[in-house]
């Protein structure tokens, strides 16, 4: 999986990787700010900045397609945080966790309900090598696949984070969940 995500990032003309598909906290990666995680991800403020400027971005292409912008929902946030770490500590890109998930068992488990009986609809994106919410997101709408997922006329609900792992060749990595309501 690494490989052709890497063939992916060379075709970006980047160091950066991307991933998408449609369809835990780290003991040595950085999670998201403290202050972000004391507070509702239901509120736009409880994103990190730089969650906040990815999302801002996906909902700028959403409004021009006159579709519905995309809503954080503390559930998704917290999955899309966990996975996002998880990530960081294998040091890959991967749909598909250590432990055998997928996105929709990782959404149950972090309490998106819809998502534990199958009721769900969405699509993950996944990220890495960029600081900032712009560039990652620069990166997704480069992609077809990640800039239809971005697009998905369903979906009306977000979880988006970024974990950073100081010392490791990309730093940063991305998870974006996107699901109809």
């Amino acid at each position: 999986m690494l490989s052709t995500l890497a063939a992916c990032a060379a075709v970006l003309g980047t160091m950066n990787l991307i991933g998408s598909t449609t369809g835990c906290g780290a003991d040595d990666a950085v999670r998201s700010s403290p202050a972000a995680q004391g507070r509702a991800a239901t509120d736009p403020a409880a994103l990190e900045a730089e969650e906040q400027a990815a999302l801002a971005r996906i909902n700028e292409l959403r409004v021009q397609a006159s579709l519905e912008p995309l809503a954080a929902e503390a559930s998704l946030v917290r999955a899309a945080r966990d996975f996002a770490c998880v990530l960081a500590n294998e040091e890959v890109l991967s749909h598909t966790g250590p432990d055998g998930s997928t996105f929709v068992e990782r959404m149950c488990a972090a309490g998106f309900e819809p998502a534990c009986d199958g009721r769900v609809a969405g699509a993950e994106n996944l990220a890495a090598g960029s600081a900032s919410g712009d560039a990652t997101f620069e990166q997704w709408f480069a992609s077809d696949g990640h800039r239809q997922n971005m697009l998905g006329p369903d979906y009306s609900l977000a979880g988006i984070g970024r974990c950073v792992r100081p010392g490791t060749r990309l730093t940063y990595f991305w998870t974006l969940l996107a699901v109809a309501r």
